[in-house]
C-alpha cells in the first residue's frame, strides 16, 4: 500500500485526531512530489501503525486493515 493510500485510509476510517493528522501529512506528501524524506515516511508509518492497532476503532470484517 503506498503512502497516499495509507493516509487516505486513516482519513476515512481513523479516529478524529488520527484523521486530522493524516490530512496534514497528506498535504506534506503531496507537496513533496514523490521526494519523501525519511522523517516524513517515518511519521506516516507511525500514524498508520497507531491506526491499525487502535483498540477503540471498530472495523468490519471486510476492512483490509484487519
Amino acid at each position: 500500500m503506498d503512502v497516499r493510500a495509507r493516509l487516505q485510509e486513516v482519513i476515512e476510517n481513523g479516529a478524529p485526531g488520527q484523521a486530522a493528522h493524516a490530512e496534514k501529512l497528506l498535504i506534506r506528501v503531496n507537496a513533496a512530489h514523490g521526494e519523501f524524506s525519511p522523517g516524513l515516511l517515518d511519521e506516516v508509518g507511525v500514524l498508520f501503525d497507531a491506526y491499525l492497532n487502535d483498540p477503540y476503532l471498530t472495523r468490519g470484517p471486510d476492512d483490509p486493515s484487519r
